[in-house]
């Protein structure tokens, strides 16, 4: 009781000692380059980042770790650029999710590359007329922005410029520019033959693509969760990649019937002749679908995020399903894979988490990146000789696998490929095997019993971290070294078998 009643005054007496300190004390102002004539400076007590000078500001690295406040982004609350910068630098303001309010000079020309990507809380933006050039994801990810206007002095508009802008509900452009033009809150072209970006924000239900469209850009209508329904006329004859991607409210795609590219049949978007299946409406409440005879093509991410559906059958006509088509369909139970089917895609049952089995038809030479990464159900794989490679992060997290058979067709397994497959209690590595990933097999805490063919010439870090219930471990007569912290936290290894 003493030592309580002890540190209960300590505690007392150090907020009596800060209460009368002024903390706005340590504020700081921070000063820097970020251009050969522009120079920045960060209040850090209001957020207010300050650019001035003549020209333009550096563009900075995609990956934007070389922007000079970088360490300060969440600090960063309003920008002022002066008159007499003429442009802002590509990633100059990437990720500063604090930052709501911008004013942008009419000396400036051009946004650059990913500009306010991440830029979270950024509400509105006001372009000027000055600007010809908006770049590629500028506004990427500004969750917050409700609308745009694009100025007529626009000729220029990078891919994706606003993509993942989700309470986006209208994007307007001035009616005397001449590359681009919107329609209830749409953009496109300025002939409207190219539908360029949904406003992903609107709440709309339906939508009715107009007849002069002939090309629906890549990712148009990417994460529109509140369409139910969209249809396409018979003037389209391009669809870009992912373009319903992640619509997951949306039940039907209808295509007009006389489109001589594109065709739907119970709201499924197809080619034509219906060989490749395009999309499925991910919205739609069906728990059970069979893919038409005449498929031999399943597109990428064709049934990514079908939270309903419980079962898929293949037919016997499809040769290939493509990138992470199954992805996220988290009641997925079951799916047969004929085989006909020589190419699985990368991520194609990423997170199919009550998928319980699957057989791999001897079809399949490579088990590709992330193919069933968080299969979290998945119990048992047949693995067919016919396969060579099991490629990065196969099989990770697959935490009720309890065993596993490599043929001796497999020369390789990638990094991270069984990680954190806890519930695996043995595996034998065949001579085939000549290299084995960077934590292939790290936090597999129920393995007691390893086996290393003689093709493994090394056995790379951390190989089986974290196998904290691994007793045995018969290494290979090929193996010649064996790196830093490949047995690390190995806790019940009692035998280990190193060759001469």
């Amino acid at each position: 009781m003493k030592k309580i009643l002890s540190l209960l005054l300590s505690i007392a007496m150090l907020f009596s000692i800060t209460a009368g300190l002024d903390l706005t004390a340590y504020a700081q102002t921070i000063y820097g380059f970020c251009g050969n004539n522009v120079t920045y400076t960060l209040d850090t007590e209001t957020g207010v980042l300050t650019i001035s000078g003549t020209g333009p500001m550096t563009d900075y690295s995609s990956s934007s770790y070389y922007i000079p406040w970088y360490n300060n982004r969440s600090l960063v609350k309003v920008v002022k650029i002066e008159n007499g910068v003429t442009s802002i630098g590509g990633c100059a303001f990437y990720d500063c999710n604090s930052l709501t309010s911008v004013t942008i000079p009419d000396s400036v020309a051009s946004i650059g590359r990913y500009a306010f990507s991440g830029c979270s809380s950024l509400t509105n933006i006001t372009i000027p007329d000055s600007v010809t050039n908006i770049g590629v994801e500028a506004f990427r990810d500004c969750r917050s922005l409700t609308s745009v206007t694009i100025p007529d002095s626009v000729t220029s508009i990078g891919y994706y410029a606003f993509i993942y802008c989700n309470s986006l509900t209208s994007i307007t452009v001035d009616s005397n520019n001449q590359n681009y033009s919107s329609q209830d809150g749409v953009l496109f072209n300025k002939d409207k033959t190219t539908l360029i970006q949904y406003p992903i924000g609107n709440t709309r239900t339906s939508y009715a693509t107009p007849n002069s469209v002939t090309n629906i850009e890549n990712s148009a209508f990417c994460d529109c969760i509140c369409l139910t329904s969209v249809a396409i006329p018979n003037s389209v004859t391009c669809i870009g990649n992912s373009a319903f991607r992640n619509c997951s409210s949306l039940t039907s795609i209808t295509v007009d019937s006389d489109n001589p590219y594109y065709s739907s049949q119970d709201g499924v978007l197809f080619n034509k002749d219906k060989t490749t299946l395009i999309q499925y409406p991910i919205g739609n409440a069906r728990t059970a679908y069979t893919i038409p005879n005449s498929v031999t093509s399943i597109g990428d991410w064709a049934f990514e995020y079908c939270s309903s559906l419980t079962s898929v059958t293949i037919p016997n006509s499809v040769t290939s399903i493509g990138f992470g088509t199954f992805r996220g369909c988290s009641s997925l139970t079951s799916v047969t894979i004929p085989n006909s089917v020589t190419s699985i895609g990368y991520y194609a049952f990423e997170y199919c988490s009550s998928l319980t089995n699957i057989t791999i038809p001897n079809s399949i030479a490579i088990i590709y990146n992330s193919t069933f990464d968080g299969c979290t159900s998945l119990t048992s794989v047949t693995i067919p000789d016919s396969v060579t490679s099991i490629d990065v992060a196969a099989f990770r997290d697959c935490e009720s696998l309890t065993s596993i058979i490599i043929p001796d067709s497999v020369t390789c397994i990638g990094d991270s490929a069984f990680r954190n497959c806890s519930s695996l209690t043995s595996i034998t590595i065949p001579d085939s095997v000549t290299s084995i990933g960077y934590v292939a097999f790290d936090g597999c805490s129920s393995l007691t019993n390893v086996i290393i063919g003689n093709g493994v010439t090394s056995l790379e870090g951390w190989n089986f971290e974290s196998c904290s219930s691994l007793k045995s471990v018969t290494i290979g007569n090929g193996v010649t070294s064996i790196d830093s912290y490949a047995f690390y936290g190995c806790s019940s290894l009692t035998s280990v078998t190193i060759p001469n």
